[in-house]
């Protein structure tokens, strides 16, 4: 279990001794579990991105971001990464540029995981700068 969590290349799981009879394994970002994934509230950077279809861009510009069957919306600091992580999973991906400062500072909360994602649950549609395809 070790060396599928710390060689996964994604980092999604995370792997803890709790002591010599105990170890947990877990989603770090939880994905579609319901569960207290035990993040504190974190200072977000200026600005994310996060990857989407073109096909739904209409509806993210009127609705928002929504988390859908997801634990939270995942938003990312590296543009490269999620240009290419879309670019994988996506027919027609897009790059949403998120001002997190001002979500912030509305009193939306974020939270970062360890590996490098950062947790929303909504991002409204008054907080998307741009997006823009691949």
């Amino acid at each position: 279990l070790m060396e599928i969590t710390n060689n996964s290349e994604k980092q999604r799981f995370e792997y803890k001794t709790v002591d010599i009879r105990n170890k947990l394994i877990r989603a770090r970002q939880g994905h579609s579990v319901d569960i207290d994934l035990g993040y504190a509230p974190a200072e977000p950077p200026e600005i994310l991105y996060h990857g989407s279809e073109e096909s739904v861009r209409g509806f993210i510009f009127k609705e928002g971001i929504k988390k859908m069957n997801r634990h939270a919306i995942h938003l990312y600091s590296n543009k490269e990464i999620v240009s290419v992580v879309s670019k994988e999973r996506k027919k027609q991906p897009v790059i949403y540029t998120i001002d997190c400062k001002r979500m912030r500072e509305n009193g939306h909360q974020f939270y970062h995981t360890d590996n490098d994602v950062w947790l929303v649950d909504f991002v409204p549609p008054e907080y998307i700068v741009c997006a823009e395809g691949l």
